[in-house]
């Protein structure tokens, strides 16, 4: 009987741990999130509740990465008043893609970058003499640091 009790005592302070880490979990997360995540199920199943939110992390940025990337290859030049303003949000979108773990070369920031450029003969020639001198990236002194 009294391993029993001893079992007993092991078990009830095992969930009570499982409790306590679901508790703190929940307790990090937003306001808006604590009340999704409130059900009982996950009072005694901590890795369960990380393991939901990860799924659902991943989800979202999943989402918000093909979102942003619809968006980088519909943007023109000719919808800024400001050729620094376009570029703002060129590197704006990157550096949001960047959370998202889409990753974009500079060749793919070049491309992105000279397809939505206007299509007048200036801006042609322009983006031809880009291509022809192997899109020289970094000649633009493009910021693509984070910090």
């Amino acid at each position: 009987m009294q391993q029993f009790y001893r079992y007993h005592h092991e078990y009830v302070q095992y969930r009570k741990d499982l409790e306590t880490a679901s508790g703190i979990i929940i307790g990090l997360l937003d306001t808006l999130l604590k009340h999704r995540y409130s059900d009982d199920k996950w009072d005694y199943d901590p890795s369960g509740l990380w393991n939901e939110i990860k799924k659902e992390r991943d989800r979202v940025l999943k989402i918000d990465g093909k979102q942003l990337m619809d968006r980088l290859n519909s943007i023109k030049l000719s919808d800024f008043g400001r050729t620094m303003q376009y570029y703002t949000e060129i590197r704006n979108i990157i550096r949001q893609l960047d959370v998202c773990d889409v990753k974009l070369t500079e060749k793919m920031i070049a491309y992105f970058m000279l397809n939505s450029l206007p299509t007048t003969n200036e801006w042609t020639s322009f983006a031809i003499s880009l291509s022809n001198d192997r899109m020289r990236v970094r000649e633009w002194e493009w910021d693509r640091e984070l910090g």
